[in-house]
């Protein structure tokens, strides 16, 4: 049986793109405080239950909205009978918009917070900037986010921990460490990109009513990696299929030293699905390999005319090369015939440092080869291939540029 065409992969949000999106259901009649209020109202349906200790809760709500979601649940903490107290960065006149709203609907006062307040929560949470956050915490702000991470208590943050770019994942002076972070109709890039994504704790998704197709409307380009992204590209299982139809991958190997890595991915290949699987190599090699495979065919190829010969054979459709690889000269050699085979590729390691300084010898092969092929270079690789980033640019940023 084939299995039904799966649901969308969830999309990743910039804070821009958050933004839009707001401004997109407000435009179609929602009003913003509305929304704020939803906010509020499912992030307290969340923590309630699972933070049921009565005592002393501390809500740090910051200038903007990320704030005003914080007087929204401060109102249903203290309705469920929870001793709530709200701390404001700035000074209440200074507030404008929703979350002037929610302070006016809040009525519960502004206190100060320092290590005293700190020491004695229950619970914390963590409503200061959110995912928005454009510049450094400091100051003020920075020894609130110190007291809260030296607190004995659970640190909720609210939208994404404050201190932690939404877009790149990176720390902006100081950063919450949360054990929980709840954020609102879809993932932030932050919640998932390094070293973000080591302060948010568990991430929780609360809806808030925005359409279903906002992510169509505003042409988001970053989904989040689950089976839904990729899983009705593979070939399936039949009933009557032939493991040829699922493809057959050849794994090149390192030298006798050097074959745990590939032999590594050539196990990867196997457990995705591929129907066959081969590794390549010189005979010293592949008994090492002998020693440790049974599914995975072994197939010699020492020299370019030995997997020349192999690649006669149509059927091997995918070549994966560079882990354990080597980068000396007859490896690239090797390497050539896989380039020039019009074969789908994977590269990783040597297949990558082997042509540092000389980018543009890998990238006319692979434009002309008119296949497609992946590469999976760490920070070092991909700066041989494609030059340092610039700070400010995110992983995605990063990758987008680089294809």
């Amino acid at each position: 049986m084939t299995p039904a065409t799966s649901p969308k992969p969830p999309p990743l949000y910039t804070p821009s793109e958050m933004n839009e999106a707001d401004r997109l259901t407000i435009a179609a009649g929602t009003p913003g405080y509305e929304l704020m209020k939803r906010a509020g109202a499912e992030a307290a349906r969340i923590i309630l239950p699972r933070f049921p200790d009565r005592g002393p809760v501390h809500i740090l709500c910051g200038p903007g909205n990320n704030g005003g979601d914080g007087f929204v649940i401060a109102r249903h903490f203290q309705d469920a009978g929870r001793r709530t107290h709200v701390h404001c960065l700035c000074v209440p006149d200074q507030l404008s918009g929703d979350a002037a709203l929610a302070l006016r609907d809040w009525e519960g006062g502004i206190e100060p917070f320092g290590e005293a307040q700190a020491s004695d929560a229950a619970l914390i949470i963590d409503c200061l900037f959110g995912a928005g956050l454009s510049r450094p915490i400091s100051g003020e702000a920075a020894a609130w986010v110190a007291f809260a991470n030296a607190a004995d208590c659970p640190v909720i943050a609210i939208d994404l921990p404050s201190g932690i770019d939404g877009r790149t994942g990176k720390v902006l002076g100081a950063a919450i460490t949360a054990d929980l972070s709840i954020t609102f109709h879809a993932r932030k890039a932050g919640h998932l990109l390094y070293p973000g994504r080591a302060h948010c704790g568990e991430v929780v998704v609360a809806d808030i009513g925005l359409a279903s197709d906002t992510a169509d409307r505003i042409g988001i380009q970053t989904w989040e990696n689950t089976p839904a992204l990729w899983r009705d590209a593979f070939p399936q299982l039949t009933t009557d299929g032939h493991k040829f139809d699922r493809g057959h991958a050849l794994v090149l190997s390192g030298g006798e030293f050097s074959t745990g890595a590939s032999r590594l991915t050539a196990g990867a290949a196997l457990r995705i699905g591929a129907g066959l699987v081969s590794l390549g190599g010189d005979e010293a090699a592949l008994r090492i390999h002998a020693a440790h495979v049974t599914a995975i065919m072994l197939k010699p190829a020492a020299t370019p005319e030995a997997l020349g010969g192999l690649l006669k054979d149509p059927r091997i459709n995918t070549i994966a090369a560079g882990p354990g690889f080597g980068i000396r000269t007859e490896r690239r050699a090797l390497l050539d015939i896989a380039l020039n085979s019009d074969r789908r590729l994977v590269l990783d390691a040597d297949a990558i440092s082997m042509f540092a300084g000389e980018p543009d010898a890998l990238f006319d092969r692979l434009k002309a080869a008119g296949e497609w092929a992946v590469m999976t270079p760490h920070a070092g690789e991909f700066s041989r291939l494609f030059g340092d980033p610039s700070p400010e640019m995110s992983k995605t940023d990063m990758a987008s540029d680089a294809a």
